[in-house]
């Protein structure tokens, strides 16, 4: 068990000393996220097969373009494919068929308002201050992984008494016993 806390360079530095020289059969990151998508419901629990750092780029005040759009990284080098991470979960992992797969965006800022982005294509489900370090590492690392989460929020909404924090925890829980 590791606790990284919160955030992109947390993430990162936490489990990536935790990893080297170590082996495993699974590394789950189990948290919790803000939706973009409102047909998810708050304390719903999700697997989030693929994430992105979704500002990751240039922030111009009016639009956002990415580092891969720019021409400073390469959108196919691995671990990304077309920009995105993807989970590398075994083929005998546990079995979570019955969680919604959806998208994430990880970010370093939490906005009110989310700029333009230059690709329309580029839109996610989810958003989380750690998901895509988390699967970074891991395939970077050649490590088998598994990324869910209970949405506690919809993004954009920051009046914290809307959201349910404690709902998402609780149904995170009980998914995890039923998982193991």
């Amino acid at each position: 068990q590791l606790v990284t806390g919160i955030g992109i360079t947390q993430t990162t530095f936490h489990l990536t000393k935790k990893l080297l020289g170590e082996s495993y059969d699974l590394v789950m990151n189990i948290g919790i996220c803000g939706a973009f998508d409102t047909s998810l419901s708050l304390g719903q629990v999700v697997r989030i097969y693929r994430d992105r750092f979704s500002d990751w780029g240039l922030d111009n005040g009016l639009e956002f373009t990415d580092v891969f759009d720019l021409g400073l990284e390469l959108s196919m080098n691995e671990p990304f494919d077309k920009g995105w991470i993807y989970d590398a979960p075994p083929l005998n992992s546990i079995s979570c068929h019955h969680l919604k797969s959806v998208s994430g965006f990880t970010v370093n800022t939490i906005r009110t308002i989310t700029p333009e982005r230059s690709d329309p294509t580029l839109y996610a489900d989810t958003e989380s201050m750690e998901g895509a370090a988390f699967l970074y590492v891991c395939r970077k690392m050649k490590m088998p992984c598994l990324q869910i989460r209970a949405v506690s929020n919809y993004v954009g909404d920051r009046d914290k008494s809307r959201w349910d924090i404690d709902g998402a925890l609780k149904n995170l829980n009980v998914v995890l016993s039923e998982l193991f």
